[in-house]
């Protein structure tokens, strides 16, 4: 977790807390779990980062932390468009970081959203022998 607050687009009153804590105290935000809606299981993490064009963003911990759940986890970056769909630029920037590493991709938005529905369809429900969507 960095020292300083990076942002400053978000309530600071609990990160500026924890930054206060001994450096050994580490920490950092999962963005999104998606799950299974019917059987409640893990099925990948995801982090999400604005900008970091051609920057590295650090997975480390993302990728222990789906290692240890035995999920898939990614790294999506993008970018605010005034004119794009939700106010995003029409393409983000996608990577698997475990249970393999893959290169960073540029996609549609869309190819975002399938990523995340085949997430989704290629569970198969504890207990159940369906498919969960």
């Amino acid at each position: 977790m960095s020292r300083e607050e990076r942002t400053g687009k978000r309530d600071l009153t609990i990160s500026a807390w924890h930054r206060s804590l001994p450096d050994y105290c580490s920490a950092i935000d999962v963005d999104f779990l998606e799950y299974c809606n019917r059987c409640r299981a893990p099925l990948a993490l995801i982090e999400l980062a604005r900008g970091h064009h051609y920057s590295v963003k650090p997975t480390t911990v993302l990728e222990h932390l789906a290692a240890a759940a035995g999920i898939r986890a990614y790294l999506i970056l993008y970018d605010l468009s005034p004119t794009g769909e939700y106010g995003l630029a029409p393409t983000m920037r996608v990577q698997m970081v475990y249970p393999r590493r893959t290169p960073v991709q540029e996609v549609s938005i869309r190819a975002v959203g399938k990523l995340i529905e085949r997430i989704h369809t290629d569970h198969v429900c504890k207990g159940s022998k369906e498919k969960a969507a």
